[in-house]
């Protein structure tokens, strides 16, 4: 419930909600009321990030146990603000976010290639891994036009001895692939362009005829 009501609210103010007095700085730490239960966020506007840094069931002003007395304790033992491995985290994204948002920024990505013909742009993109933490994933595409034929390449290197996600390279290969492509003219290739692929590079080539776009 209390998580609900974080992401409806905040997403909407996530600088809103009645200032906590007995939490310092004044007016950084805000109340989400949940029925009695109460939350307490913390609004980060460098890192356009709203914590939901603790919460409690129990509110009954004057009680000792009251939530915001659990609040201040947790304050007063350094464990209520977020953490430098909390702040790290936010530049990781999970395989599934790492696709959608493959997905999100291919238009962009793409028209970047060809306003560029015949030189590789490259992204890298630092994506959470179970098993050794993090991993940085790069992407490199390249496309060749004479006006009439398109030819584009993408590589996907990854990490030696990670394999990520299920499905690994070709999941997002197939999140920034062009619309346009048939999923049948995809080639495995050996190059990137005009380059070799590089050791650990996995890489796809396609040719569309623009005259029928």
């Amino acid at each position: 419930m209390v998580v609900r009501a974080f992401v409806d609210r905040r997403a909407q103010a996530p600088d809103g909600g009645e200032p906590i007095q007995a939490l310092r700085p004044r007016g950084a730490f805000r109340s989400l009321h949940v029925g009695r239960p109460r939350g307490a966020t913390l609004w980060d506007p460098d890192f356009d990030t709203c914590w939901l840094v603790a919460y409690g069931e129990y509110h009954a002003d004057g009680d000792r146990k009251d939530v915001y007395n659990y609040f201040a304790g947790l304050q007063d033992d350094g464990l209520l603000t977020p953490t430098a491995d909390d702040y790290e985290k936010l530049q990781t994204i999970t395989p599934e976010e790492l696709i959608r948002s493959l997905r999100r920024m291919a238009p962009e990505l793409l028209q970047k290639a060809r306003a560029v013909n015949g030189q590789e742009i490259r992204q890298d993109f630092v994506a959470a891994h179970d098993a050794v933490g993090t991993a940085t994933i790069t992407v490199d595409l390249v496309f060749e036009t004479d006006g009439s034929l398109e030819e584009g390449w993408v590589g996907i290197t990854m990490p030696p001895n990670i394999t990520w996600p299920p499905g690994g390279a070709l999941a997002l290969v197939a999140a920034l692939m062009p619309p346009e492509v048939a999923s049948e003219d995809i080639q495995f290739s050996e190059t990137v362009g005009r380059r070799p692929t590089a050791p650990g590079e996995l890489a796809f080539s396609w040719s569309l005829d623009t005259t029928l776009k």
